[in-house]
């Protein structure tokens, strides 16, 4: 991921991550340091953007008809995510969490995401995708 390649959000998040890996003066500053990597992020989604751009624009385009192609994917519940900062943010045990990358994901093994098209069928019967 490149910003010359115009995936700068993916870019962004590895950046910042080799910064905390590898920025000497702030792991020296810092008690514990815990990466966690979630799939794609499905859920509630609380503003327009997130609806119409962010992952979850994903099920909006199966209701408005627009299926989504065959490919594999895993996918993480937002509340799950949510969860598992709770847990690495209280965790007692820091030796268990820090300097350890954590992949955040509900679906093993890779979902297609044909599996959305039928999911968003079944519990919405009525919409233009279904």
């Amino acid at each position: 991921a490149t910003v010359e390649n115009g995936y700068a959000y993916g870019y962004a998040k590895t950046e910042a991550e080799k910064v905390i890996w590898d920025d000497l003066e702030l792991k020296a500053q810092l008690e514990v340091i815990v990466s966690l990597n979630p799939s794609v992020v499905l859920g509630p989604a609380f503003c327009r953007h997130h609806a119409e751009q962010g992952s979850s624009a994903m099920i909006r385009n199966v209701l408005l008809g627009m299926p989504l192609l065959n490919f594999n994917m895993t996918f993480v519940d937002v509340r799950d995510v949510a969860k598992g900062v709770i847990c690495a943010l209280t965790e007692d045990n820091t030796s268990t969490i820090n300097g350890k990358r954590f992949i955040l994901n509900a679906t093993e093994p890779q979902d297609s995401v044909t599996y959305l098209n039928e999911s968003v069928r079944k519990s919405f019967p009525d919409a233009k995708g279904a």
